[in-house]
């Protein structure tokens, strides 16, 4: 029998006294998966790929057979995403369970790069009971079976990890069985999870088998930020702070009748660089809407081609800057990119072990300078600046984002390249890391 993709299913655990077992899903479990689904509720119709479909547009439209013919795709893939749990030998419950990262529509509903969460951290995104075993206590001990058979497995497989389980409950009053499909506030709470996003309807849950490393790391930052220093949070821009970014120099190759200055003031206003950057429209779209717009000679292909090299790499040093910066500061990145782009750090860079919040107009649909990206930062960056925005230090190399910037209380700083970069952390009082030594 196939393992479950989430690395944590190849042990079972038994809860003798309530004569439950769980069992991770694998292709010999696959007809109790079907037996189970067909009893929940509108004859199997979901499947359990409500998370695996691209948006929510066209989801209750969806028929029983094209949600079918996505798990059979899956399976054939070998993504076994979770737990059934039996009493006895009768399928009585489902639990998706698996790498958040592989879920883009989860990801990107919850703004999961806002928070201190990677793609690895799993994530309980549904779960489900016969209808008969409702409402008696079966989800508390079906989620205490769940948690314990992925602790055990973490420690017996020593992933080099913090193994940390993320849920996603809907809160309300009178909520129908349909809507409590992620689990019931009720039980992650009773199991120790702990809100990561305080929402009056959706909110991020967070759950460690020991001290939750986020509270501990918390303790200490709170404790450094008793005495002299005033910032709590460092927020970079990326492209020019810590990532050289070429691609405005060909621009100004493509474009001779645009200075520098006009060049950038129509870049930031630009509407199909807006479309882009807020994630509205693919590459090969946007390089045909940028032709057009400012009139380029180079065909469509070749725009995206040199589109999709702009990103030249991190700056020298970048990598060990952060992490002698990490134990002293909440770290934050806010970004006007692509996935494009985006991706392509990732492969020279974890950003997501190195930075505590990412924000990046690609997901949340927000811009620099606009007024509403630097409200939202102030306002999801509140819980550790106590709503004082000038305990953000942000450091972007265009005025006219630090300009708007200012505006919001925030101690903005005009900042290019990496040299700038350790100046600005020094005279804010920052143990940063020497620069490397040439080679």
């Amino acid at each position: 029998m196939k393992p479950a993709r989430d690395g944590f299913g190849a042990a079972e655990r038994t809860g003798e006294a309530a004569g439950l077992a769980v069992h991770p899903l694998d292709a010999g479990r696959v007809p109790d998966f079907r037996t189970l689904h067909s009893r929940c509720g509108a004859d199997g119709w979901c499947q359990c790929v409500a998370w695996w479909v691209p948006t929510w547009a066209g989801w209750g439209d969806r028929t029983a057979a094209e949600n079918r013919e996505l798990r059979d795709q899956l399976f054939a893939r070998g993504e076994y995403d979770g737990y059934l749990l039996y009493e006895g030998r009768t399928p009585i419950g489902w639990m998706q369970v698996g790498p958040v990262g592989r879920l883009p529509k989860l990801w990107n509903s919850y703004r999961l790069d806002e928070l201190s969460v990677t793609p690895s951290d799993l994530a309980i995104s549904c779960a489900t009971l016969l209808p008969e075993f409702r409402g008696r206590g079966y989800l508390h001990r079906f989620l205490d079976l769940v948690l314990a058979t992925v602790e055990t497995n973490a420690r017996t497989r020593r992933i080099d990890r913090p193994l940390r389980v993320l849920a996603f409950p809907k809160v309300g009053e009178d909520l129908a069985a349909d809507d409590v499909w992620t689990g019931t506030e009720r039980a992650f709470s009773a199991r120790g999870f702990r809100c990561l996003r305080e929402d009056p309807a959706h909110p991020v849950l967070s759950w460690t088998p020991d001290e939750d490393p986020i509270e501990v790391r918390e303790g200490q930052l709170r404790a450094e930020h008793d005495g002299p220093r005033r910032h709590s949070v460092v927020v970079f821009d990326l492209g020019g702070v810590l990532v050289d970014n070429a691609g405005i120099e060909q621009f100004l190759a493509w474009t001779p009748r645009l200075s520098k200055e006009e060049l950038w003031a129509r870049w930031l206003s630009s509407p199909s660089v807006r479309a882009f950057e807020c994630g509205n429209t693919s590459a090969p779209e946007f390089a045909r809407a940028l032709r057009a717009e400012f009139e380029l000679e180079p065909t469509p292909r070749e725009i995206e081609l040199e589109i999709e090299s702009w990103i030249c790499g991190f700056y020298s040093g970048v990598e060990e800057l952060l992490t002698a910066l990490r134990p002293q500061v909440r770290l934050a990145c806010l970004s006007n990119t692509n996935q494009l782009h985006w991706d392509r750090m990732l492969r020279e860079i974890d950003l997501y072990a190195l930075l505590d919040h990412r924000y990046l107009s690609f997901r949340s649909g927000l811009l620099k300078p606009d007024d509403d990206i630097f409200t939202h930062l102030t306002e999801q960056l509140s819980p550790w600046t106590e709503g004082a925005s000038e305990r953000i230090l942000f450091l972007d190399d265009h005025p006219r984002n630090v300009d708007a910037a200012r505006s919001h209380g925030i101690d903005a700083r005009c900042t290019a390249g990496i040299d700038a970069v350790r100046a600005e952390l020094a005279n804010a009082g920052f143990q940063v890391a020497p620069p490397p030594r040439e080679s």
